[in-house]
């Protein structure tokens, strides 16, 4: 609850769950110690959890390696719409604190509609490194 957000916005969900289970919760590997990347750790966020479908979104990423930034990741960003295609897009190279960021022109769905995005380490054959999240359409007129 947000008392000081404008009338029908607020009440947000929002995703504890995911976040939680994200940061406490390992789940075990059968990779056979062949993917170099077991240490990274993507951190990935929305501006708006909860957003008009007229508005444009952001995504934002943060890399890191055992807690330091790791510069010039390749991620990409694949949107899942409600009628189930697809839309890919990547980010620009994380910078020097490892944090890329980048646009979702708007998608026009009804109130109510969750819109489900995964990041993922581009250009590394060997890694699955995805991290899922979702926001959620509310607000429209």
């Amino acid at each position: 609850y947000r008392p000081s957000n404008s009338e029908g916005m607020r009440i947000q969900p929002m995703p504890l769950g995911r976040r939680y289970k994200q940061q406490y919760v390992s789940e075990p590997t059968n990779n056979g110690g062949k993917n170099s990347f077991d240490a990274v750790t993507l951190t990935v966020w929305e501006r708006y959890p909860v957003i008009n479908s007229t508005d444009v979104q952001e995504i934002y990423v943060m890399v890191l390696d055992n807690g330091n930034p790791l510069k010039n990741i390749d991620l990409e960003l694949q949107v899942t719409k409600p009628d189930g295609s697809q839309h890919s897009q990547p980010f620009p190279p994380t910078d020097n604190d490892g944090q890329s960021y980048l646009e979702i022109a708007p998608i026009g769905v009804s109130n109510g509609t969750l819109i489900v995005y995964q990041v993922c380490l581009a250009n590394i054959p060997q890694s699955s490194e995805c991290v899922f999240d979702d926001y959620l359409i509310w607000g429209n007129p």
